[in-house]
């Protein structure tokens, strides 16, 4: 992996995006990890895609879920309520490791849907295992310019 060496620019942007004091600025900004200057900058490469969680299975869940039914998020990994008809935290929870691997290929210039890991089940399960229900989602990303709700982020971090 090449060596990202972030402008000025880039470097002011992190620190108001992490909003850190002049002190943080001068003893983290010099020590970024690898993964850290690629996050920074492809930030705004995240606001190009939507994430989709789409169930394809369910049994008996408390929440309802259906076939079709969908969680949208940013590649980012922000929830966006607006786009989604479904948001049961046992099925969103099981996103989190998914997201790494969608912000990685992302910040890698790849296709950000994950590649044979695309099917995760939520925490739960079928009353007759002493559950509440199960899902089965499909994860798959899609080219779409994400829409950032003012106030998401810190006073003086713009995202375009």
């Amino acid at each position: 992996m090449e060596e990202i060496q972030l402008t000025s620019k880039e470097l002011e942007f992190a620190a108001k995006l992490w909003g850190l004091t002049e002190e943080e600025k001068k003893r983290i900004l010099p020590n970024l990890t690898p993964y850290q200057k690629r996050f920074i900058r492809h930030w705004q490469d995240f606001f190009n895609y939507k994430v989709i969680q789409e169930v394809v299975w369910a049994k008996h869940c408390a929440e309802v879920a259906k076939p079709g039914d969908k969680f949208v998020y940013s590649g980012m990994g922000e929830f966006l309520p607006e786009e989604s008809n479904f948001g049961c935290t046992f099925g969103m929870q099981v996103m989190l490791p998914i997201m790494h691997v969608v912000r990685d290929r992302i910040c890698s210039g790849l296709d950000p849907t994950p590649m044979g890991n695309n099917y995760v089940r939520c925490i739960d399960k079928p009353p007759e295992d002493g559950g509440t229900g199960g899902a089965l989602f499909k994860v798959y990303c899609i080219k779409s310019k994400v829409k950032v709700p003012p106030g998401i982020y810190r006073t003086g971090v713009k995202i375009g």
